[in-house]
């Protein structure tokens, strides 16, 4: 798993949320943020997700 993945699974831990929750709330599928260990979101994407955890997205680039 690389880092984008195991820093979205550490902040949704931390707010009491899984990663699959935080991808609904985001409007990606349930699965996509589990593929970006060997895919590259599209930014607009990671921004949506980055705002469910209420940070920027610039925290969740390696």
């Amino acid at each position: 798993m690389n880092k984008l993945v195991k820093t979205i699974q550490q902040l949704s831990k931390a707010q009491g949320k899984t990663v699959k929750d935080v991808a609904r709330e985001a409007g990606v599928g349930e699965n996509a943020i589990y593929r970006w260990s060997t895919n590259e979101p599209k930014i607009s994407t990671l921004r949506r997700v980055a705002d469910v955890l209420g940070v920027d997205y610039k925290v969740l680039l390696p």
